[in-house]
């Protein structure tokens, strides 16, 4: 009995972890927490298929529960498909100086360009009504 409450705290425990760590790797674009997520969700997947009977119980039961359970799962894998959509975006080609990548480090090659770029010319009565 004792052991049986010790895996459902890990079990919570788990998922709460298991969420948390999945939002830090969309957010900070982190292959750690990427790879904790996908152990930890892993790992409750094979929680609940070993307890499967148990889970659909509480389905039946109690199932603000079984909700919280599919919330362990769900919300990680959103999060998850959603650090790849992003990584997607950010391994995309620039189509200009400013293109699609908003990322990394500024190179010489970039302020040498900035540097020499033509001066433009501004005409600041153009446009504007003074009446």
């Amino acid at each position: 009995m004792m052991l049986a409450i010790f895996y459902i705290i890990l079990f919570y425990l788990g998922g709460a972890l298991n969420i948390l760590f999945s939002v830090l790797a969309w957010r900070l674009k982190n292959q750690v927490f990427f790879i904790l997520t996908c152990v930890l969700t892993g790992l409750l997947l094979i929680y609940m298929g070993v307890n499967f009977i148990e889970i659909m119980d509480a389905a039946r039961f109690t199932p603000v529960f079984f909700f919280l359970n599919l919330l362990f799962i769900g919300l990680p894998v959103f999060f998850v498909i959603k650090y790849f959509q992003d990584q997607k975006k950010v391994g995309q080609a620039s189509d200009g100086l400013d293109g699609a990548y908003q990322g990394g480090e500024v190179t010489e090659e970039y302020l040498d360009e900035v540097i020499n770029s033509p001066d433009e010319e501004i005409d600041f009565s153009e446009g504007v009504d003074l009446r």
